[in-house]
């Protein structure tokens, strides 16, 4: 193939549409990053939703609702103690049943 034969144009022009469409999804990316950071600098809320939303943190006066799902063919987890870190099981599993 000679320096400027079809394939070699088409080809290029593949790479030129790849990279075109590369570029306008991360300069999107940039964009919503960037609104972000405004948000961040311009006071307290964004960075107490992220708390909120990303770390499950609450503030003075919340109530606190935690929605347990239990799909009918899983066992049931017993719930954690947040305060101590144990957890209480009334019923024993397969896992920590004695051997009969």
């Amino acid at each position: 193939m000679g320096s400027g034969s079809f394939s070699q144009i088409w080809y290029m022009e593949d790479q030129i549409e790849q990279l075109s469409s590369s570029n306008k999804q991360k300069q999107e990316a940039n964009r919503k990053l960037e609104a972000e950071i405004q948000e961040f600098q311009n006071g307290t809320e964004a960075i107490e939703a992220r708390a909120r939303n990303d770390f499950g943190m609450t503030k003075k006066g919340d109530t606190y609702y935690q929605v347990i799902l239990n799909p009918s063919n899983k066992p049931s987890q017993p719930p954690e103690n947040t305060a101590t870190g144990s957890t209480f099981n009334p019923q024993p599993t397969k896992e920590t049943s004695a051997p009969k």
